[in-house]
């Protein structure tokens, strides 16, 4: 089954390689549940992860909205947004006043299509 699916994802890559001009190292922008997930599930680093997945050099960004609401949940995500703050910041172009991180994230994404 695995083979299966990294069968795919190797697929999806190369699609995205020749019919979008993807290029390593891949830009991937985390949001504040992913890195939480790996943090409770004990995964290794999200480079090798995400790196392994995709099959490439990856760089990991997240965005200020991001730790805005990692910071508002409290003490419970604490350690989450010390792993977050380890993360390069990508500029999403809301510093004065943050956004909820899914309407952060569409945002970036309607800006790269």
């Amino acid at each position: 089954m695995r083979r299966k699916k990294h069968k795919h994802t190797r697929r999806a890559v190369k699609f995205y390689r020749i019919h979008h001009g993807f290029r390593e190292p891949y830009k991937v922008v985390l949001d504040s549940s992913f890195v939480h997930a790996l943090l409770q599930a004990n995964l290794k680093e999200a480079t090798d992860l995400t790196a392994g997945l995709l099959g490439g050099q990856v760089r990991l960004f997240t965005t200020r909205c991001a730790m805005h609401e990692l910071k508002a949940l409290g003490k419970d995500y604490a350690d989450t947004y010390k792993a977050c703050k380890k993360i390069q910041l990508y500029k999403c172009g809301h510093d004065d006043k943050a956004e909820p991180t899914t309407d952060c994230l569409r945002s970036l994404i309607g800006n790269a299509f």
